[in-house]
């Protein structure tokens, strides 16, 4: 039961508390981790963990927190912090394991606990304006929360001011779990007398949280968007058409979870737009510069009071924009330019060879680029003349 604690073994048994955490009953301990985002999904989670807790007659429930912002709502916060410090059992908080964080929404749920822990390497702070209300909160967070705005503090630090337990009680879960009275360790010290029972969301629940994250919900928009435009441009409704539907609905889920700009967002689709017009022709022209700027804009723009995800909003900026410059264009040029499509106003007109006629090679007519064959050998950059249409492949002669 015990092997998900990760080492718990590895820290002498006798390490215990200074001022144990009171405990409601015997029962099991329950741990819940707290990661990402604090959103709908995982405050809704939270809530029924505390509220089955209670069912259960639990000894005491853990918070295990890895949260570095919150996008639910200042009335959701209150509510969420309310539940905590108006919960018939303990709730106990670890910011761990090591490098973990307590930000935004998470640290000012700290102050509502019945104690702190935080693992070396791991900080608490940047919570920003105060939305828990002053009844919630602990003495010691209340006089130190100026401290916590817009700074972080690591566990030594914390517990001078008396907002976290002594840095050895916080180690490892283990040790966190020893500051609550009535937990017990087996006699072998490698197992818990105490029940431990170990809460994730579910599968179902994982995937809306992390639709709801800022770089998958930036990917999934970008994905949805450009395949849909390319679907448009294809005949018939295949693979690229659902996958970009799906995408879009996941994108859309995410963005209604996070904080965003509606400008930013129409931004974004407006660079669709641009990118259509000359996806007509078949060649980048001025409105596929205009697209990538509006591309980049929106992006770059599109939250509001969340950090930026940076790799993914240039990875998606970047992917859009080659995608609309190179293949885009050759969809285009390879659905329309069939035989079945009349091509003899081609027939006559002047062109560049921009790859060697040897006797098959590519020109350029008009910006845009075609199959050219020669009867005799036609080197790069001389000037051409179309004298008739094979197909795809428009013949050629010197001019």
């Amino acid at each position: 039961m015990l092997v998900a604690l990760g080492g718990l073994g590895l820290i002498a048994p006798g390490v215990a508390s200074a001022a144990p955490v009171a405990a409601r009953s015997s029962g099991a301990v329950e741990v819940v981790k707290i990661s990402g985002l604090l959103d709908p999904i995982l405050a809704d989670f939270l809530t029924t963990s505390i509220e089955q807790a209670e069912r259960d007659d639990a000894l005491a429930m853990v918070l295990r927190i890895d949260s570095s912002e919150s996008v639910i709502s200042d009335s959701a916060l209150v509510e969420l912090a309310t539940t905590i410090h108006d919960a018939a059992v303990p709730v106990v908080a670890w910011v761990g394991p090591s490098g973990s964080r307590a930000e935004g929404g998470a640290a000012q749920l700290l102050a509502t606990v019945d104690a702190v822990g935080i693992a070396p390497g791991s900080s608490i702070g940047n919570m920003g304006p105060t939305v828990v209300p002053r009844r919630l909160w602990s003495d010691a967070y209340w006089q130190h929360r100026a401290a916590l705005v817009d700074e972080t503090m690591g566990p030594t630090a914390a517990a001078a001011r008396g907002l976290a337990v002594a840095p050895k009680k916080a180690l490892v879960l283990r040790n966190m779990l020893l500051t609550i009275d009535g937990f017990h360790i087996a006699a072998t010290g490698s197992t818990a007398a105490t029940p431990i029972q170990f809460s994730e969301l579910s599968t179902t629940r994982t995937a809306m949280h992390t639709f709801a994250s800022p770089a998958v919900a930036v990917l999934f928009l970008a994905i949805g968007l450009s395949l849909l435009l390319f679907e448009f441009y294809t005949a018939g409704v295949g693979v690229a058409g659902v996958v970009g539907a799906a995408s879009l609905i996941f994108a859309c889920y995410g963005l209604g979870v996070l904080p965003v700009r509606p400008l930013a967002v129409g931004l974004v689709i407006a660079s669709m737009v641009a990118f259509a017009v000359d996806v007509q022709v078949g060649v980048p022209r001025l409105w596929t510069v205009v697209g990538s700027v509006l591309c980049a804009a929106g992006f770059l723009w599109l939250f509001d009071g969340v950090a930026t995800p940076w790799p993914a909003t240039i990875g998606a900026i970047v992917a859009v924009v080659v995608f609309m410059y190179f293949g885009m264009p050759a969809m285009t040029r390879s659905r329309f330019s069939t035989p079945m499509i009349d091509r003899k106003w081609l027939v006559g007109r002047a062109g560049t060879v921009v790859d060697a006629c040897r006797p098959d090679g590519v020109i350029r007519i008009d910006g845009a680029l075609w199959a050219g064959r020669g009867d005799d050998e036609v080197a790069v950059g001389s000037p051409v003349r179309v004298t008739g249409v094979d197909g795809v492949v428009c013949k050629v002669e010197p001019a």
